[in-house]
């Protein structure tokens, strides 16, 4: 079953609770603008199946988030690149935007060695079976 018939499968209750998760900070959050009591989203959370509904869909949009921050990020390092440069902008701003800079820098690095070790790993993994 792909996850839009998971969805789909779910009663228009469970779905609005599904909703209400999706945008809320709590479970009380997602009960209060439901509609529906805690400790039947509880349950729900319980539940294989809506768990496995809520697991995908929460992944789908902060995989959309990620997407949209990513696609900011080159506008952002650039503010950072201008604070950083500008000597009229106080110390400790300057101080955050390097630091901010350093630490993408080393994420990305980080994230090109996690590249590097996956392929080696299917090599790995390719040798052993031969």
């Amino acid at each position: 079953m792909t996850q839009g018939e998971q969805v789909a499968a779910l009663t228009r209750r469970q779905q609005r609770g599904l909703a209400a998760l999706l945008s809320s900070p709590s479970i009380a959050a997602a009960a209060r603008s439901s509609g529906i009591p805690h400790v039947t989203i509880r349950r729900w959370l319980r539940s294989l199946d809506f768990r496995a509904t809520y697991d995908h869909e929460r992944q789908v949009a902060y995989s959309q988030a990620v997407g949209l921050a990513q696609s900011s990020a080159g506008v952002a390092v650039g503010v950072l690149v201008t604070i950083v440069g500008d000597e009229s902008e106080k110390g400790a701003a300057r101080v955050s935007a390097a630091r901010a800079i350093l630490e993408l820098g080393n994420r990305a690095e980080l994230d090109a060695l996690a590249c590097r070790i996956a392929a080696l790993e299917e090599i790995a993994g390719k040798e052993d079976t031969s």
